[in-house]
């Protein structure tokens, strides 16, 4: 098999592959979406932000302004 027809036969196979990677992605943005309306799941969010920005300040940075350090240290 020559490497034209090599390169046409994985494009025919990725071309039908397609439509399943189509679904497939569909599928898992839509449950995730689902997911992340819950009121639980804003609930895990806020309490995972919350704790972030506590640990920030722990190591240092401004209640005001968490991220100031990370602005700070880009302008160097």
């Amino acid at each position: 098999m020559t490497p034209k027809q090599q390169q046409a036969m994985v494009q025919q196979q990725m071309n039908a592959m397609a439509p399943v990677f189509d679904q497939m992605v569909n599928v898992m943005m839509t449950t995730t979406f689902d997911v992340l309306s819950q009121p639980e799941s804003a609930e895990k969010l806020a309490s995972l932000t919350k704790n972030y920005h506590d640990t920030l300040r722990k190591k240092g940075l401004s209640k005001q302004n968490p991220f100031e350090r990370e602005r700070f240290d880009s302008q160097r």
